[in-house]
């Protein structure tokens, strides 16, 4: 799978393991997406984590799916990009039922 790395992610705002009714929303990623991540970036997701466990960090991140039957990205009301991949994103949301709203960082007012 080919990768842009001009952009990166670089915060989210998103509360730590929440559960619903008892269930925990959060949960451990699988062999098949560590091995993804690692193909992503190995230098970052392969980096040991804490230090001294052996385990890196792909073997710790928690993952958010959504909620429900609701992946993640079908919950956003809008995602920020830089001004350059707006049209971009906007095309590779656009395959959801109620894509969100692509906004430029550049847009923001602070």
């Amino acid at each position: 799978m080919a990768c842009n790395n001009n952009y990166r992610q670089r915060e989210w705002r998103i509360t730590g393991n929440l559960s619903v009714r008892g269930e925990e929303l959060m949960r451990l990623p699988s062999a098949e997406l560590i091995s993804h991540l690692l193909d992503i970036d190995a230098d970052f997701f392969g980096r040991e984590y804490p230090p001294g466990t052996g385990k890196r960090i792909a073997d710790n991140v928690y993952l958010y799916p959504g909620m429900g039957n609701k992946p993640l990205i079908e919950l956003v009301n809008r995602v920020f990009v830089p001004a350059g991949v707006v049209d971009q994103a906007t095309a590779i949301l656009k395959a959801l039922a109620n894509p969100p709203l692509v906004v430029s960082i550049d847009d923001i007012k602070v």
